[in-house]
C-alpha cells in the first residue's frame, strides 16, 4: 500500500504485507505465508487510514507516517453478537457482477448469520 501526495504523485510512505505466521497462527491460517496481500481499498478516517488483509489482519495506520497504530488479527474463534461461535478470517474485496455497484470491502466469518459489509461503494457505471 502507498500513501502518495495527489498533486505531485511523491511517494509519501509504503506498506509491504509480510508473512506471519508466528505462534499458533500456522494451525488457523493454514496460507499465513502464501495469502498476505491488501486487495481492499482502505478506509480513511480521521487521520487514519484502516486496511483489512488477505491473511486476516485489520490494521490501523497514521495516515501522515504509515506507522501501525492498530493491529488486529481477525482469524480466531470468538462468539458474534447472536451467541454462535464464529471463526474469522480474509478480509478481502468484492465485486457483484450483477448489480452496478462495487464494494470495496468484506469480511467473511464463518457459522455467523450475517456478513458484515461496509466502507461501501462506488458507482461502475
Amino acid at each position: 500500500m502507498h500513501a502518495v501526495k495527489i498533486d505531485t504523485g511523491e511517494v509519501l510512505w509504503t506498506y509491504t504485507a509480510l508473512p506471519d505466521c508466528n505462534g499458533d497462527r500456522a494451525t488457523r491460517v493454514k496460507s499465513c505465508g502464501t495469502n498476505i496481500g491488501l486487495s481492499a481499498a482502505p478506509a480513511v478516517i480521521d487521520g487514519a487510514v484502516i486496511e483489512g488483509s488477505l491473511d486476516g489482519f485489520l490494521r490501523a495506520f497514521d495516515a501522515k507516517t504509515g506507522e501501525v497504530l492498530f493491529q488486529f488479527d481477525t482469524a480466531r474463534t470468538f462468539e458474534a453478537v447472536n451467541g454462535v461461535e464464529a471463526k474469522g478470517g480474509s478480509i478481502d474485496a468484492r465485486v457483484d457482477h450483477g448489480s452496478e455497484w462495487v464494494s470495496v470491502r468484506e469480511l467473511r466469518l464463518r457459522n455467523v448469520r450475517a456478513s458484515w459489509r461496509g466502507m461501501c461503494c462506488w458507482r461502475s457505471r
